[in-house]
């Protein structure tokens, strides 16, 4: 599975005054760097909302398949990384 992708570049005109500072700002809150990667991330998620999830999870199947990784190990892994998480995570009183 490749993980290269191409890419495309996407002008948008017209926005109305203080719309890219609303941008950055929910991007920064949001974890984006720029207005631009918060747009790019808005419009990827409004996008994928619109396929089926057998669509938007084939990639990761591919993947999975083609790792040779059985069941019973994913089911392994996941439920050490779920132990992990708790066993790290801060109680209450900290």
């Amino acid at each position: 599975m490749s993980l290269e992708v191409e890419t495309e570049r996407l002008e948008i005109t017209g926005l109305p005054s203080g719309t890219t500072q609303a941008l950055e700002e929910l991007g920064r809150s949001n974890g984006a760097r720029s207005a631009e990667e918060y747009a790019r991330m808005v419009l990827e998620a409004k996008i994928l909302a619109q396929k089926p999830f057998r669509e938007i999870l084939a990639p990761v199947r591919e993947g999975f398949a083609e790792s040779g990784m059985t069941d019973e190990e994913l089911d392994a892994l996941v439920e050490k990384a779920r132990e992990d998480f708790y066993r790290d995570r801060p109680t209450e009183d900290e």
